[in-house]
């Protein structure tokens, strides 16, 4: 028996990608897939599989959940459009990752995975030890923080600047280094990794601020 998760909110292609992968190994290895939707502290030091979706900015950032899954399990990141730029600094937890475009055909996937999946258990591939201890893994500095929670509260550049003091042009610099430590390359994708990842922790409102136009 081998334990699976999948993360993804598409659900159709989460269907077809769990049907693929139960008849494939069961094909292959004589393995049978037993499938969870949560992943969490308890279940992830049992999952030999884990399945997440990727966007701009995750293949640098902290996962620390991923610190406590099991040894020589896979971890496969589906991503849309370009794929994720793999640098030197990714965090150690995202050092084994398979990356896979989620418009590739199904067969594709599957033989992708079933071939990652035993280079895994054989010992083929470099086994990197997660730890977020000694991970050199990308973080916002404090200034970055309150930019970032401001931003996805609605408020534009000339707005943020009158919340914290600051010229405008600095909102505006301070983003555009968000953008590069993060390798995103445009507005939207930034203000949705901002979304996924930023907690609101200010009590500050878009209406007590008034609205402005203009950056």
């Amino acid at each position: 028996m081998m334990n699976v998760t999948i993360q993804e909110v598409d659900n159709f292609f989460k269907r077809g990608l769990a049907e693929a992968l139960f008849l494939a190994f069961e094909a292959k290895y004589d393995r049978t897939l037993r499938f969870y939707d949560e992943m969490d502290i308890d279940t992830i030091g049992f999952m030999d599989i884990i399945i997440l979706e990727v966007w701009p900015g995750d293949n640098v950032q902290c996962h620390s959940l991923l610190q406590y899954r099991k040894k020589r399990s896979l971890i496969v990141g589906f991503y849309e459009g370009d794929a994720p730029l793999l640098q030197p600094r990714a965090p150690l937890c995202l050092k084994n990752m398979l990356y896979l475009n989620k418009r590739s055909p199904m067969n594709k996937i599957r033989n992708e995975i079933l071939f990652a999946w035993n280079e895994n258990v054989t010992g083929n591939c470099e086994w990197v030890v997660p730890n977020c201890k000694t991970c050199s893994h990308v973080m916002l500095s404090k200034q970055q923080q309150k930019i970032a929670l401001f931003t996805i509260k609605g408020f534009n550049n000339r707005q943020i600047a009158g919340l914290m003091n600051i010229n405008a042009k600095t909102v505006s610099a301070h983003k555009h280094c968000i953008m590069e430590k993060f390798n995103i390359d445009n507005n939207a994708d930034l203000v949705h990794f901002l979304r996924r990842n930023i907690i609101d922790t200010t009590n500050v409102s878009h209406d007590a601020v008034g609205h402005h136009s203009g950056e």
